[in-house]
């Protein structure tokens, strides 16, 4: 089965993609577990350079980016791509902050007790974005949980 995607300005069909089966999605579910079993050992700074990488690709594809968003909401170009921009911003916060708010954090010390506050990964995440604002909806649900030392299924909106 074929969704269409529409350019609601013009109704104009930019696209046609495959809708994803239940078999599908099953499998992708597996994969992530699979993953999981090592990603969540991998150290922050390993996870970092992944989000500078996709960074990187994010700032090379840009004009793309802004222009095929556009298509697909029916915006002004010059908006798509100041959500780009402000989406580079985003990814750069959680390069420069996300090691820092992983850190184990020392609670109390009472002398022999100690309390710590330690962050380990939950396992596979399902991030179900709107269709408003596709970037932001991605990197706001998906930057996050990677960092964290999760894996993700992703499922955009159909719209």
């Amino acid at each position: 089965m074929k969704l269409k995607s529409i350019n609601p300005h013009d109704q104009s069909v930019i696209d046609e993609l495959e809708i994803t089966s239940q078999v599908q999605v099953l499998d992708a579910v597996s994969k992530a577990k699979s993953a999981f079993k090592t990603w969540r050992f991998s150290p922050v700074s390993e996870r970092v350079d992944y989000l500078k990488k996709y960074r990187q690709k994010i700032a090379d594809h840009k004009e793309d980016i802004a222009k095929l968003v556009s298509q697909e909401m029916g915006k002004p170009l010059r908006q798509s791509q100041e959500d780009i921009i402000f989406e580079l911003e985003f990814v750069d916060y959680y390069i420069n902050e996300g090691p820092k708010a992983l850190e184990d954090k020392k609670v109390l010390d009472k002398g022999k007790e100690q309390y710590r506050t330690v962050y380990e990964p939950y396992g596979v995440c399902a991030v179900i974005a709107p269709w408003n604002f596709p970037v932001s909806m991605f990197n706001s649900g998906v930057l996050p949980a990677l960092l964290a030392g999760n894996t993700v299924v992703f499922k955009p909106s159909e719209y």
